[in-house]
């Protein structure tokens, strides 16, 4: 079982399964890397502000959802075909086996612990073998609604190599695009991760997003801090506390701003940036899996602007939050996910947005 194998590399230190991995999510273009620029003179306009904070709010959601998923796609190469546990009690998913060098078919993860309603379908493709040598993985994925109805698309290419002197230490990299529906503009997406072997097992992770927003006229991105440790809870479950300062939030030019790979453990900006904030990140979950249990919570907030973003997780498995301004205590914006992400956020001067798989739209 994937929990039980999980449960066993935090209680050992040095288990053969621990692991550092890198994700990164690369333009697909071939503009020049700037790096990160110095911070604008003045601050964001209000409504900037509350797209970036919302922004960088629910792109932690989004890195321990990767997270969780990195780990469950691994563990199910493994444990080959058939109904399985994913991390977490909320899902399962199912895999195919193939020999042990060559796999390709689908991966599914579901809301449910029966495996019969999907939240994410991928066809995988899988050369290599696993903790031996150069791996290559490449999906084509769908994401999915608690109703079925498909929500979008993510495509994604990653290198696992071996880096370490035993199958104990790896690096992961890779390209994340996502597609919350026809006529959006994509979302690039970049996970950087280095693993202790525990205990307690430790992610120190850069989590970034780079999109488009046609209606304020730029590009929007944000390179989050964020640990998260993880501790047994139960017989199958781990705790997750996360945690990171110094983020940073930074606005281009549309259609110029993506994210990169800037060294094994870091992510930057591609294209012209311009940083105009930062900020901490702050929170726990009882269970770490793609579905956040009950209890679930955490924050991102930019001093700087007197700007933050909270959300907590229900019995129901919605979690709803606000963007406030910390100085008045005033109510910025308001927003509700369903237990995929998805949703919606109302800002302050009343226009609404979609919110997919814990992404914003425009």
């Amino acid at each position: 079982m994937i929990i039980e194998s999980m449960s066993k590399l935090v209680r050992r230190s040095g288990s053969r399964i621990a692991r550092s991995c890198r994700v990164s999510a690369l333009a697909a273009s071939a503009l020049p890397l700037m790096g990160l620029l110095p911070a604008s003179a003045g601050p964001p306009s209000q409504i900037v502000e509350e797209h970036l904070i919302a922004q960088a709010g629910l792109s932690i959601g989004f890195g321990m959802n990767q997270a969780a998923q990195f780990e469950d796609t691994i563990a199910g190469l493994i444990l080959g075909s058939g109904c399985q546990q994913s991390l977490g009690n909320n899902s399962t998913l199912t895999t195919t086996q193939g020999s042990a060098s060559y796999a390709t078919g689908p991966i599914v993860v579901y809301f449910d612990n029966a495996c019969q309603t999907p939240y994410l379908t991928d066809t995988l493709e899988f050369t290599g073998e696993v903790f031996s040598g150069l791996t290559t993985l490449a999906s084509t994925g769908q994401l999915l609604a608690p109703n079925g109805a498909i929500l979008g698309a993510m495509n994604v290419a990653e290198q696992l190599d071996d880096v370490g002197p035993s199958e104990a230490i790896f690096n992961l990299h890779g390209t994340y695009k996502a597609v919350a529906g026809v006529g959006e503009p994509p979302v690039r997406i970049g996970l950087a991760c280095t693993s202790n072997s525990g205990p307690p097992l430790t992610f120190a992770c850069q989590e970034g997003v780079a999109q488009d927003f046609p209606a304020l006229k730029m590009s929007l991105g944000t390179i989050a801090n964020m640990t998260m440790t993880l501790t047994l809870a139960g017989p199958r479950n781990l705790a997750v506390v996360v945690s990171g300062p110094s983020a940073k939030l930074a606005t281009g030019k549309l259609g110029r701003l993506s994210i990169a790979l800037t060294s094994p453990t870091t992510l930057g900006f591609k294209g012209p940036a311009t940083i105009v904030g930062s900020g901490s990140t702050s929170g726990a979950s009882p269970d770490f899996g793609v579905i956040y249990p009950a209890g679930t919570a955490w924050s991102f907030n930019d001093a700087q602007h007197a700007t933050k973003f909270s959300i907590t997780t229900a019995a129901d498995l919605t979690s709803s939050g606000k963007v406030t301004d910390t100085a008045t205590h005033a109510t910025l914006a308001t927003f509700e996910v369903d237990k995929s992400g998805t949703g919606s956020i109302t800002y302050s001067d009343k226009s609404k947005a979609k919110i997919t798989n814990w992404t914003l739209s425009d």
